[in-house]
């Protein structure tokens, strides 16, 4: 197995453990334990494992990118107050609700191929 194999089998497992990092997440995740790794090793083979299928890329207009290890079908949603990037496996609703959309205990706000609203954790915080 080559150094480029075992370099994104690593990172690989690294985006694995963490829930839809950014790739600087990535970077300053895998810094940890290998600290002599690149910055562009780690954007080359992310970029590498979603041409491969292996991770999902979430392109987001507001924001970094993350990545995705589940590639069972699901969307998204930001939290507009955490900033997490949670998700959201139920039937995306018509979108001509009336009132408020909840969609993973998450309250919609808006959307364009990913949601945008306040996750539930925050919710709650909001209601104590």
């Amino acid at each position: 197995m080559g150094r480029n194999t075992v370099q994104r089998t690593l990172i690989y497992q690294a985006v694995c453990r963490m829930h839809h990092p950014t790739a600087d997440e990535v970077y300053a995740e895998m810094k940890k334990t290998y600290p002599d790794i690149g910055r562009a090793t780690v954007y080359r083979n992310l970029k590498v494992l979603s041409e491969e299928g292996k991770l999902r890329r979430i392109s987001l207009s507001d924001g970094a990118d993350r990545f995705d290890h589940c590639l069972e079908y699901h969307n998204h949603l930001t939290c507009s107050r955490c900033g997490e990037c949670k998700d959201i496996w139920e039937e995306v609703p018509l979108p001509k609700a009336e009132g408020p959309v909840y969609l993973g205990g998450c309250r919609v706000e808006g959307h364009t191929f990913h949601f945008h609203g306040v996750c539930a954790e925050c919710l709650a915080r909001e209601a104590e």
